[in-house]
């Protein structure tokens, strides 16, 4: 199909992921801003189910972060691409080769097994396309053509809600936005939010959009939780019909972290809320610190701006409206959508997949050092398990052996007597 490598010559772009084709990932990273160049965008596989399996007839194929974990599905549309010579994207927005030793999914051990697929679709790509520079930085080891292209709001799903100047209210409402993924940094201000609990009691309100409450607020009087929402554009559309005045946006400082882009800030504006962020990368990139949100490093720090905003309605509205502003001047994607389109046909010009950079095996061996690590610690939560289940069966044979002995069945009746003496003892005392 393609007949000029220079250039991307038609409109249809194929998307492979590993997740559900209305999920933020999926929206954000792959069909709403190729929609929104003028692509004709569609959805190759619902998970291991190829949905197209021709390609002799698409421009372009984007791989997206773990689907290469179906190999056979893989496999096939790398013969297809080549087949017919099609420009290949290789797309991800996290760092999966440097997740903390307390994420769920490391834990679980859930990309362990990817890796190797992972880097084998990063490595047939001609380009790959990612979020943030520091990320950016990590792939250029494994490919010399890594472009960024930022995250942006979506304004066809979100609404700019003007800030309001609210006076006095009898509660204040602080909320949180996030997945289930989020439990390590939502721990991190917990102190925080106990302690604000505490000092205003019911004048304050606590709501979780997505991740559970910390366990440390959840005897607070007003704690409300809405479980995530998988569609996004569902999510957006139930996360503007909330109430908050402050809205928290806590990150561990990790390198995983770091890669991360700011795109809670963008959903957060939308409101007219301002909201308080961790002092790390993303957010210290684009907050103002006291001009268009907080940047907070401990949690003294988290208290205070916590307490400055409570206290000022004024203040709250400035922050919201600047933040709304920010997002107005170079974050939506309507003004932004030329710079997907550009950087596509360039970095794809000339169908060339680059050679390996010098630095490529020195980081494959950080990665299989973190996935022999990863496969060294399910070894041993395997072993405890298999330890467990061991003392479990001894002890029932034990508990079988003596519910089987002589002894017990000549004190049985002895038992049951003493059983029955309690009962009446009982009945008689509540008499």
């Amino acid at each position: 199909m393609q007949e000029n490598a220079g250039q991307i010559t038609g409109k249809r772009a194929v998307l492979f992921t590993n997740d559900m084709w209305s999920s933020a990932l999926s929206e954000i990273r792959l069909k709403a801003p190729l929609q929104a160049c003028g692509f004709a965008v569609e959805q190759g596989n619902d998970y291991d189910r190829l949905l197209v399996k021709d390609l002799s007839t698409v421009d372009f194929v984007v791989i997206q972060r773990d689907f290469p974990l179906y190999l056979d599905n893989f496999f096939h549309v790398l013969e297809q691409v080549r087949e017919h010579n099609l420009p290949l994207v290789y797309e991800i927005d996290d760092n999966l080769f440097d997740l903390p030793a307390d994420h769920p999914d490391q834990q679980r051990g859930c990309y362990s097994s990817r890796f190797a697929p992972m880097l084998a679709a990063i490595s047939a790509a001609n380009v790959v396309t990612t979020s943030t520079e520091p990320l950016a930085e990590f792939l250029r080891a494994f490919h010399s053509n890594v472009q960024v292209l930022p995250n942006c709001l979506i304004d066809e799903f979100w609404r700019m809600y003007p800030a309001q100047r609210k006076e006095e209210r009898e509660e204040v409402v602080v909320g949180y936005i996030g997945g289930t993924t989020h439990a390590a940094d939502l721990k991190m201000i917990a102190g925080a939010l106990s302690s604000i609990g505490r000092q205003y009691g019911g004048k304050i309100k606590f709501k979780f959009f997505g991740a559970r409450p910390p366990g440390e607020i959840l005897g607070h009087p007003k704690v409300e939780w809405q479980p995530v929402i998988a569609a996004y554009r569902e999510y957006a559309a139930a996360f503007q019909n909330q109430d908050m005045d402050i809205l928290v946006a806590p990150l561990v400082d990790n390198s995983f972290s770091r890669a991360k882009s700011h795109v809670k800030f963008l959903e957060y504006s939308t409101l007219g809320a301002p909201g308080i962020y961790s002092n790390v990368t993303p957010y210290n990139g684009i907050v103002a610190h006291g001009e268009n949100g907080f940047l907070a490093s401990t949690t003294d720090e988290w208290i205070e701006y916590l307490q400055k905003l409570i206290s000022s309605p004024d203040l709250r509205y400035r922050a919201g409206q600047n933040a709304q502003d920010t997002v107005r001047r170079g974050w939506l994607l309507s003004d932004r959508a030329g710079i997907w389109l550009e950087t596509y046909n360039t970095a794809l010009a000339g169908m060339t997949t680059p050679a390996y950079p010098a630095n490529r095996n020195e980081a494959l061996r950080k990665i299989l050092s973190t996935q022999i690590n990863q496969i060294n610690r399910l070894l041993e939560r395997e072993k405890h398990l298999a330890e467990m289940e061991r003392l479990l069966n001894e002890k029932e044979r034990a508990l079988h052996e003596m519910l089987n002995s002589t002894s017990w069945k000549i004190t049985d009746p002895l038992r049951r007597l003493t059983d029955g003496m309690r009962k009446i003892k009982n009945n008689l005392i509540r008499r």
